[in-house]
């Protein structure tokens, strides 16, 4: 698992640790691996790195970031909409369901039963 992504797989540089990664996103699957990354702008981050992502999750976008073509898998629409979400509100894609879902944490994230969520 990787935070700012962007610092260890930069769209516009070299570095040993980008081409690690580069290595586990393109051929990590097939040794079992798996990479989790983070990163509040997607279009920082080396595109082929992107683009081995079978998961992909976005939380609130800024409007020129959504328009970015990192963001082409989201419709018109849920693109607009991921300008507008609340903390705790992600737009999910992966490959078994054909559309994006929006999906709502409970908040506290940990909550796990009704009586536990805070009251909005």
């Amino acid at each position: 698992m990787l935070d700012e992504l962007n610092k260890y797989a930069p769209r516009d540089s070299s570095n040993a640790i980008k081409e690690m990664l580069l290595d586990v996103a393109e051929r990590g699957r097939s040794l079992g691996l798996i990479l989790l990354g983070a990163e509040q702008t997607a279009s920082a981050v080396e595109a082929r790195v992107m683009g081995n992502a079978a998961l992909r999750v976005v939380g609130r976008l800024e409007p020129a970031e959504s328009l970015r073509d990192e963001y082409t898998w989201l419709s018109p629409s849920l693109r607009e909409r991921a300008c507008l979400t609340q903390p705790g509100t992600m737009i999910l894609a992966q490959p078994e369901v054909p559309r994006p879902l929006l999906v709502r944490f409970p908040f506290p994230a940990w909550a796990t039963r009704s009586s536990e969520v805070a009251a909005e």
